[in-house]
């Protein structure tokens, strides 16, 4: 990562490395001090697919992460009449992470109820189709100027 970053000449906060739990499994001195050196450098640290798998809540305590990304599964029933216990466990996870100082971004955002129940939740960004579907940069490039124009001429 190091010599990616000095050959790239990006500024190290501007890069973001997404992780499973499953790195963390195993021996956790070793992924602590990997964690930490990285962080040494001033890259972002995500958490991602929280919730699922391996998760466990003493991650956020001992792992040097930046950013927990709440797993899809929690936000599909969001805004729905059966989403009660998706709100219930989304609003534990913000309130946990964010008293542990990390970020949320919550996965899989598809609808503008979604969207709604997750402001209303306290989260201030997602990730998910109803933004944008993947895409190559060249596409992303010209996405980000119409966007860039819409919010402009409103």
């Amino acid at each position: 990562v190091r010599a990616a970053l000095e050959s790239s000449g990006l500024e190290p906060e501007r890069l973001g490395l997404e992780l499973t739990e499953q790195v963390l499994i195993g021996d956790e001195a070793d992924a602590h001090r990997t964690l930490s050196q990285l962080k040494s450098l001033g890259v972002k640290l995500l958490l991602d697919d929280f919730g699922t798998g391996f998760s466990s809540l003493s991650h956020l305590k001992r792992f040097p992460i930046d950013v927990v990304k709440i797993d899809r599964s929690f936000v599909e029933g969001l805004g729905t009449p059966s989403g009660a216990s998706d709100a219930a466990i989304v609003s534990a996870l913000v309130s946990m992470s964010r008293a542990t100082g990390k970020q949320v971004i919550p996965e899989g955002i598809e609808t503008e109820a979604q969207v709604a129940t997750l402001r209303r939740l306290g989260c201030e960004s997602g990730q998910g189709y109803r933004f944008s579907r993947p895409m190559a940069l060249a596409d992303f490039d010209a996405w980000i100027a119409s966007c860039a124009s819409a919010g402009a001429s409103s």
